[in-house]
């Protein structure tokens, strides 16, 4: 790092294969929460059998011809972290689900009852969150060692992709006699992050009631994708010298799907049903930017240099796996009702393209990058509500999820950039381990007037990566330790609606 190159640049990126996204960005576009009506988190979300709220229609759209009145409602929640590190910003309001039903009785003596129509916003996903992570591994590893060995021996930064080519050019990394750039080991490091945005999910469905028996659900859904984020890392390294850099990422994009649900009452007079949906892949149309911007300091702490780079604008095509849900419900009089729901995800089945459907050599990395390294997501969930009296109901549930990534699935830069697709700039990574979810919530009803209350946790751990799990020294491979973050947080939301 000693290598002082006062130098100050916005490189303009002209790169044939210009790529923003691997693994974990398409992963990440994949996951949902659980969010929509209080009752339905309250629930844990288990009512794809049980139907009759708006949000249960999101899972399984036949639901929607359970109702038998009409319905309107919205939702406000309030996310909070409780991820036990240091944030500037723990909670955060959003205004997550406005549905409507519209009934339309089609007759007394004919087996078709009810032909209803429904729409419903929920917030799909939200990717609200702030940590912090600090190490002291006594020189033992570096983020420079990773960026060195991505100069592929280069001693010109106009030849090297473009994150090596910026932390040369600022003077984080150190050269040899030979003039070819070194990585210097790091006795301190910390990192930031900070993320914001979503996924807005909009349902417009249509189902049918034959019998009060036989119920089938169409749903179309629209989606608008949004997401920012900004990292902070800074090391110290063994030579006293010292650099800042600043990452970002945005993703913007829109994408739309198909659902299909059916319920059945195998015995007539019983209230016992069974459901299953079946969720086609999201089709996304996306666009990402991203930028690096490396700052390098002395062992006194003055500026050595400084360089940047702001990648173009890069447009793919991205589809989502399939969902498919199978589901239980059973209602006992007036008093109390279960469900129960298990859902599979095959994140294998995640896949990109180029903009209008072109497959590259570089889509296919990808996309055997996500059948190496992802999984098939199994959640379960689990939920009961208690009449007390007639207008209050008390909720509780469970929801189980595996995790999506393999063990061992990493970021490696170095291959994308030996590919020639070196417009990554962003090292970090995080693989998410299984979650637990606990909800509760209360609910009051009279006059067509509802207002219901949810509580959920969640709690999930992930291994956090600032940088690639290994780099190659003299001939010996070295392996980044993990650090264990907690990705706990927590939940309030109010429904207000009414049925009439």
């Amino acid at each position: 790092m000693k290598n002082k190159i006062l130098f100050a640049s916005v490189l303009a990126l002209a790169s044939t294969a210009l790529q923003a996204q691997d693994m974990y960005d398409v992963a990440r576009l994949s996951t949902s929460d659980l969010q929509g009506t209080a009752r339905y988190i309250g629930m844990g979300g288990a009512m794809g059998a049980l139907g009759a709220d708006l949000t249960a229609m999101n899972t399984n759209p036949a639901g929607l011809g359970i109702y038998r009145s009409n319905d309107v409602a919205a939702t406000l929640g309030v996310s909070m972290l409780n991820n036990g590190t240091s944030i500037d910003e723990p909670s955060r309001v959003s205004f997550d689900q406005l549905g409507l039903v519209i009934t339309n009785k089609y007759g007394n003596y004919t087996s078709l009852k009810y032909i209803n129509f429904g729409f419903n916003y929920r917030k799909h996903k939200n990717f609200f969150d702030d940590f912090s992570v600090a190490n002291n591994w006594g020189g033992g590893f570096s983020q420079t060692y990773q960026m060195a060995d991505m100069t592929f021996g280069e001693t010109d930064p106009n030849n090297m992709p473009v994150l090596p080519a910026v932390a040369a050019q600022a003077g984080a990394l150190g050269t040899d006699e030979s003039g070819k750039y070194t990585g210097t080991g790091a006795n301190n490091t910390t990192y930031n992050m900070k993320s914001t945005g979503g996924i807005q999910e909009y349902d417009f469905s249509v189902a049918a009631n034959w019998s009060d028996q036989y119920f089938l659900g169409l749903s179309l859904a629209y989606y608008h994708a949004s997401f920012d984020r900004g990292t902070w890392y800074s090391e110290y390294g063994e030579d006293d010298c010292s650099y800042d850099m600043y990452n970002y990422y945005r993703t913007r994009g829109s994408g739309m799907n198909i659902k299909l649900g059916g319920i059945i009452r195998p015995v007539a007079d019983s209230n016992f049903r069974f459901g299953l949906s079946l969720q086609s892949p999201t089709f996304f149309l996306l666009t990402d930017e991203n930028g690096v911007d490396i700052t390098s300091y002395d062992e006194y702490g003055a500026e050595m240099g400084n360089s940047n780079a702001q990648v173009d604008p890069v447009d793919y095509e991205l589809a989502t796996p399939w969902k498919f849900n199978f589901s239980l419900g059973h209602t006992f009089g007036n008093t109390l009702a279960l469900g129960a729901e298990y859902q599979l995800e095959n994140y294998r089945g995640i896949s990109i393209r180029e903009k209008d459907g072109y497959i590259t050599d570089y889509t296919e990395y990808v996309n055997a990058t996500v059948d190496n390294q992802l999984e098939a997501v199994h959640t379960l969930k689990l939920g009961a509500e208690v009449k007390v009296t007639p207008e209050l109901a008390l909720r509780a549930g469970y929801n189980y999820s595996s995790a999506a990534f393999n063990e061992g699935a990493f970021r490696s830069l170095y291959n994308f950039a030996d590919m020639y697709i070196d417009t990554f700039t962003e090292t970090s990574y995080e693989n998410t381990l299984d979650l637990h979810r606990l909800t509760c919530g209360i609910g009051y009803r009279t006059s067509g007037f509802y207002a219901d209350l949810a509580y959920q946790y969640t709690m999930q751990k992930a291994d956090f990566y600032a940088f690639d799990d290994s780099y190659s020294d003299g001939g010996i491979v070295n392996y980044l330790p993990a650090t264990r973050i907690d990705k706990n947080r927590s939940q309030l939301s109010l429904t207000l609606g009414y049925r009439f």
